[in-house]
């Protein structure tokens, strides 16, 4: 699949082209994503912040910002990414949130010694740290506590 570049081409049949085709074909040359469309669609975090940094200077950046949103466009559109259009409502048709927000905006993972730890070491196919194996093991002592506490409750009050 092609992805559509932000710049004007006007050997594209319509239906190709961008929805700032003629806003861009007016301005030529003088919008950032003219020169290197590649690099609004990049995968690494340092490209596209290299990508978010150029558009903040464009002339064009509400009207960009507005077409990605109302397009659900994929890469970079009028400085936002696809998460940030994502938070705002307007994600790509089909586009996983949680996968892309782990990486870049995401909570950072949970410190070594804590049950959420010893999950992550589990579904990372690694083998839990000692800490984390004993923060686990009070985790499910606690939990049995509570399972007893509320099971005691209703057969007292049965």
């Amino acid at each position: 699949m092609v992805k559509p570049s932000h710049a004007a081409t006007t050997d594209l049949p319509a239906w190709e082209k961008s929805p700032l085709s003629d806003l861009l074909d007016d301005l030529g040359g003088l919008v950032p994503c003219a020169q290197d469309p590649e690099l609004w669609y990049a995968e690494s975090i340092d490209e596209q912040e290299e990508a978010q940094e150029q558009c903040s200077v464009c002339p064009i950046i509400k009207q960009c910002r507005e077409a990605g949103r109302q397009g659900r466009e994929y890469g970079i559109w009028g400085g936002e990414t696809e998460v940030d259009r994502a938070r705002a409502g307007c994600a790509p048709p089909g586009w996983r949130a949680r996968r892309r927000v782990r990486g870049r905006y995401g909570p950072p993972p949970s410190p070594c010694g804590t049950d959420a730890a010893w999950r992550r070491h589990i579904r990372s196919g690694e083998p839990p740290c000692p800490v984390c194996e004993k923060a686990h093991a009070e985790f499910l002592i606690a939990e049995r506590a509570r399972y007893r506490a509320r099971r005691g409750k209703r057969t007292s009050a049965a």
